[in-house]
């Protein structure tokens, strides 16, 4: 395989390092080379297809951990693009296009006909929208771009509208229930873990959508990240018939949306220090909050275990043995909270009354 003379813009260098102005203008020939040719054209851009095999041949002098970082610092620092252009799901062949400031440095700003693929006449043949060719095999990443979809946009404003003053728990399982709950509320009709229909019908794992939520004849698909969007997110997301997709992250900075995803929405997580005040509010014994709150963050319960928490904590404030001399026997806040109490088993609840003679259970 001959080897590309190593020459580019030193303005590519500066920016980027010399090896990633390298590895830059080798994906910058080959895209340019296609975009001449009219072929792999996907999402308004030319791409090119590379394995890290491949890669390490052409460039004999790196070895392929110094690629692979290469590849991330170009993703890192906003000069690369990579993506899945497959019709077979299994296939994982990656591909590569600098992103529209790269781009500029090698040959100035690209016409919006190339880069937007809203700008192709309804008489463009579909193999120059979405040309096919590849047998290399390599795991991918997401291409990023900033075409949402017309049609969608309605249904990411509501959806926003929805989930705007929402909280929400780190834990998945937590974040999925509360924002499902907060979609019910502005009228939609919710369903979690979704099965994805067209990856089989069989029992093995197909892959699931954390909430379907349907209105007004509109069907959304969210899936739910932390910092940052999993591929595997958007491939399911991707598979799912419907009129929206979006994917909510939890914490991190906002991404523009990959390829195939109509928005990147953020939640706000609480912080857990409103839920231990909510604790403290209802605790009986207010003792040594310093401790308790120590106690509460190295538990750090998500929405359900606060609400088992809760309710354990309304029942034994009712039994006999916090009742009895004045609350003398309530445990201090700390030592329920790392004891797990609220795992005791309850006999009957009591009342009290007083008397005479001083508390009478009843």
């Amino acid at each position: 395989m001959s080897i590309l003379e190593h020459h580019f813009p030193p303005l590519i260098a500066e920016k980027y390092g010399v090896n990633a102005a390298i590895f830059l203008r080798d994906i910058y020939h080959w895209c340019s080379t296609n975009r001449d040719n009219e072929q792999n054209l996907h999402e308004g851009r030319w791409w090119t297809y590379q394995t890290i095999k491949g890669l390490c041949r052409r460039h004999p002098y790196w070895t392929k951990n110094q690629v692979e970082h290469i590849i991330k610092t170009c993703q890192e620092k906003g000069a690369l693009l990579s993506g899945h252009f497959n019709e077979d799901p299994l296939d994982r062949t990656r591909w590569y296009t600098l992103t529209d400031e790269a781009w500029e440095l090698f040959e100035g700003p690209l016409p919006i006909s190339e880069i937007s693929e809203m700008h192709f006449g309804k008489d463009t043949p579909a193999s120059r929208k979405n040309q096919k060719c590849n047998n290399d095999k390599h795991k991918t990443e997401n291409i990023k771009h900033i075409y949402a979809q017309p049609a969608a946009q309605g249904c990411v404003q509501d959806v926003e509208t929805a989930l705007s003053s929402v909280e929400v728990h780190d834990d998945n399982r937590s974040a999925v229930a509360e924002v499902a709950y907060a979609l019910e509320q502005s009228g939609y009709l919710c369903q979690c873990n979704v099965l994805v229909p067209s990856r089989g019908t069989g029992d093995q794992y197909r892959g699931r959508i954390n909430i379907v939520a349907t209105r007004d004849g509109k069907t959304v698909a969210l899936s739910l990240d932390r910092k940052t969007i999993r591929e595997k997110s958007v491939f399911m997301l991707r598979e799912f018939p419907c009129d929206c997709r979006i994917v909510l992250l939890r914490s991190g900075e906002i991404p523009l949306p990959p390829a195939g995803i109509d928005a990147i929405l953020s939640l706000q997580v609480t912080n857990g220090e409103d839920d231990f005040l909510r604790f403290w509010a209802a605790y009986p014994r207010k003792v040594d909050k310093q401790k308790a709150l120590n106690a509460w963050k190295k538990l750090s319960p998500d929405g359900e275990l606060c609400q088992v928490i809760a309710a354990a904590l309304e029942e034994q404030k009712r039994s006999p043995q916090w009742l009895k001399d004045g609350g003398a026997y309530i445990p201090y806040p700390s030592s329920w909270l790392n004891g797990r109490r609220w795992e005791d088993e309850s006999g009957p609840a009591h009342t009290a009354s007083e008397t005479e003679e001083g508390v009478t259970y009843i």
